[in-house]
């Protein structure tokens, strides 16, 4: 096995990296030790500068950064972009909180002194996708280096290339190596760094299968996990809904990234009364979305990262279909060459269905109709995942239930699902536990420590 980079776009093998042996992974872990050490050192003002470099690294390399993500994994250059800028916000957002949500607190207590105090943990270990190939990894390390931890990343097999350039950002934007070490290593290789006395905990952005095992691993190692895993979020459109904003919105909400989003509207419940117009405006939304050449600034929609994951994608529509759904709309991929497929839209008979009861990544969107706020809820919940949802109504009432009422970690009211670094991102159930971003995110990164004294003056 081998990190290899495939342009989905093209078919081009763009580069290859052999595996890392055992000793080979040795040093990178010591100098990732040693740097921690170091980075625990400064204050927290200092570490902060830390981060305003690397934002402003990261736009001042925008462009280069967002081809080099979408020669990789497909996704449609303007997104990328997109995703850069929101690195450097991250890293600039954490700035500005960096001293407030480390800050020493005093608390009330028995003895003459108490007080909390945030202690970094060590060497976090960054288990992360494809999908988002820059944000999922700054999304852990930035607020990680915040809280004096360093990283050690293995990201996804299949966009090495970002994994270097991602390591590189940190190296030469600090002047400081181990700050941030990439390491090229299979799945087998990865039990032996959790064991690593040096890494502290892990955090792992992936699928339920893999969420598993490392929860497994990190658990018998005694050590600390966060889990980002698979998400089937609904995109409940209520009677009283905006219907032509909801379907536009449906559509970007859906076909994000080509559809390859934990947090894309992937099952949509929508009210009996208002199915047909919705439909009817869903589809005209996404007829406009354009399907092309992912470095073209007027493409929507890229290619499939891998071709294994396109055609899972033909795979499960076809048994979709078999099992009751009706098209409503197919689109149509005009490229001889990479791994592009088009939306498709269908209206299901229950919810027997592989397209309703599987996370499918990319761009198919099923339908259902329901009668009451009751059913849309039990549609709604009745999922093995609770990442995201999404409710479309005009009633604050109505929009109050399902916030209250939805199993997932994350609610969006006439709008889609997004992650923001001011706001708590998580799921419940098999969409993982703990939480990234804000202070709540970071809180995950950090020994919370009490300290009781009988002596003054040590607060």
């Amino acid at each position: 096995m081998s990190y290899l980079s495939i342009n989905p776009a093209t078919e081009e093998v763009l580069a290859e990296y052999p595996l890392l042996s055992d000793a080979q992974i040795e040093p990178l872990v010591e100098e990732c030790f040693k740097a921690q050490k170091e980075l625990k050192t400064l204050s927290v003002r200092e570490r902060c500068d830390l981060l305003r470099d690397i934002s402003f690294y990261l736009r001042e390399h925008l462009e280069d950064l967002a081809v080099l993500m979408t020669s990789e994994m497909g996704k449609p250059i303007k997104q990328s972009r997109a995703e850069v800028e929101k690195c450097a916000w991250l890293c600039n957002y954490f700035a500005e909180k960096g001293e407030e949500f480390l800050a020493v607190k005093e608390e009330e207590g028995a003895l003459k002194s108490n007080y909390v105090r945030k202690d970094p943990l060590g060497i976090i270990l960054a288990v992360m996708p494809w999908n988002f190939p820059f944000w999922q990894v700054f999304r852990c390390a930035v607020p990680s280096i915040l809280a004096g931890n360093t990283v050690l990343l293995k990201h996804s097999s299949n966009v090495g290339q970002t994994a270097l350039k991602i390591e590189e950002i940190f190296r030469e934007s600090s002047g400081k190596s181990g700050l941030l070490k990439n390491l090229f290593i299979s799945h087998r290789q990865i039990k032996g760094v959790i064991n690593d006395k040096r890494v502290k905990a892990v955090s792992l952005t992936g699928s339920v299968l893999a969420g598993r095992a490392v929860a497994l691993l990190a658990a018998e190692a005694l050590k600390p996990v966060v889990l980002e895993l698979g998400g089937s979020d609904p995109f409940i459109v209520c009677e009283d809904a905006d219907i032509k904003a909801a379907a536009e919105t449906a559509a970007v909400a859906r076909c994000q990234n080509s559809g390859q989003s934990c947090i894309a509207a992937k099952r949509f419940i929508v009210h009996k009364k208002v199915f047909e117009d919705f439909a009817l405006y869903f589809v005209e939304a996404v007829k406009k979305l354009k399907v092309g050449d992912p470095l073209s600034e007027d493409t929507d929609i890229g290619p499939i990262a891998r071709k294994d994951l396109r055609d899972e994608l033909v795979e499960n529509l076809k048994r979709g279909e078999t099992e009751g759904g009706e098209v409503l709309y197919k689109g149509e991929v005009l490229f001889h060459k990479g791994y592009y497929f088009a939306p498709v839209i269908l209206r299901l008979k229950s919810v027997n269905n592989i397209l309703w009861q599987e996370e499918i990544f990319g761009p198919i969107a099923p339908l259902l109709s329901y009668e009451d706020d009751q059913e849309a809820l039990l549609l709604a919940n009745n999922t093995k995942f609770g990442l995201g949802a999404n409710v479309w109504s005009s009633s604050a009432k109505r929009a109050k239930f399902f916030s209250e009422n939805l199993e997932a970690g994350l609610v969006f009211i006439n709008s889609y699902v997004k992650s923001d670094p001011r706001l708590p991102f998580g799921g419940v159930k098999e969409s993982g536990y703990g939480r990234e971003l804000s202070v709540y995110g970071l809180n995950e990164l950090v020994n919370i420590k009490t300290v009781c004294s009988e002596l003054e003056g040590i607060f």
